[in-house]
């Protein structure tokens, strides 16, 4: 098996604000993984959240690459223990390198991964993010959205109440919330009379990690679902925010790729806690690995290279939140027609 990798550079179409970050480029490491005539592809994309750099992924990559090429490529749960053991210290690392090898193992099979799993088909549509900011640019961040049913807003506690003001006008949208660690119990509490005359389908992370006291007072008095997600990193984590939470955030590069989220999803049914299956700012290989296995999903939020300018690649298609899936093995990924 021979591993190869490059670095590329992705921009938003806008500066993407979150409550602690906002960024105007990305770095992803695109990994390729080639055994007996076939080649699978991957993406390691990172940022604050998932406690890495592209720095560490690459050294990480180089300096264990004789004993990540003699990884078995036949089964999932052949080579993820290895993958754990090799790389414990880069979930992005060993996501890029588990859908790699899905990748490559639907194509010696001529079906897609989806099939491969045999997971179902998405019976729901995927939200389009909106990143806060000036208030005044509002209307251009709407009129990029149109047409999309679900909108996930990122939004800090101190333009919270101000911004809500703003979404009180558009009636025939469900909207998500996502604190992204940035609110506090106070302004949630202010904002709980605005929210109600919203048509919200859940409030992300509203608070900083490990506050599960909060996160249980603010369930006490509003009845939206409380999904988790920095607080959710490893299957380990699960019995423990099933005290506090309604469901849990699941991203490839923040868990480790498709094999441990199949696992995680597993565990998740067992507690009764909501799935919803995200992204961060990534091309259209990490968005439709996890586009594969969407059919698990309550909820989906997998509209990373719609914020793209500059996606080289083509994949899985978002298409005003209805997933659509190209006839082609593994992935489904190609260079883009640019």
């Amino acid at each position: 098996m021979k591993i190869t990798w490059q670095t590329i550079n992705i921009h938003p179409r806008r500066p993407f604000a979150i409550a602690r970050d906002n960024k105007t480029e990305y770095t992803s490491v695109i990994v390729n993984i080639e055994s007996h005539g076939e080649t699978g592809i991957g993406e390691a994309i990172v940022g604050a959240p998932y406690r890495d750099s592209s720095e560490n992924i690459i050294a990480e990559l180089t300096d264990h690459l004789s004993i990540l090429e003699d990884l078995p490529d036949d089964d999932s749960a052949n080579w993820y223990p290895y993958l754990g053991e090799v790389l414990p210290g880069s979930a992005a690392a060993r996501s890029a390198l588990d859908m790699a090898l899905w990748d490559r193992l639907a194509k010696v099979a001529g079906v897609s991964v989806k099939q491969l799993v045999d997971a179902p088909e998405p019976t729901v549509k995927s939200s389009y993010t909106l990143g806060f900011g000036d208030p005044e640019k509002h209307p251009q961040r709407m009129q990029a959205a149109a047409g999309y049913p679900h909108l996930k807003v990122k939004m800090d506690s101190k333009s919270a109440v101000e911004f809500l003001d703003m979404l009180l006008a558009e009636s025939d949208i469900v909207w998500r919330f996502d604190g992204c660690r940035g609110w506090n119990l106070n302004v949630a509490q202010k904002m709980l009379p605005k929210l109600n005359r919203l048509n919200i389908d859940l409030i992300e992370q509203p608070f900083a990690e490990g506050n599960y006291d909060d996160v249980a007072k603010l369930r006490n008095f509003c009845s939206v679902p409380i999904i988790a997600d920095e607080d959710c990193r490893a299957i380990e984590d699960i019995p423990v925010l099933a005290d506090y939470y309604d469901g849990i955030n699941l991203q490839l590069s923040k868990c480790g790729g498709i094999t441990p989220v199949l696992e995680m999803t597993s565990e998740a049914n067992k507690y009764n806690l909501k799935i919803l299956l995200g992204c961060t700012i990534e091309t259209s290989i990490a968005c439709s690995a996890a586009a594969q296995i969407a059919g698990y999903a309550d909820y989906l939020d997998l509209d990373g290279p719609l914020l793209l300018r500059d996606d080289p690649y083509e994949g899985v298609i978002n298409d005003f939140g209805k997933l659509r899936f190209p006839d082609r093995p593994g992935l489904g990924i190609i260079l883009a027609d640019v």
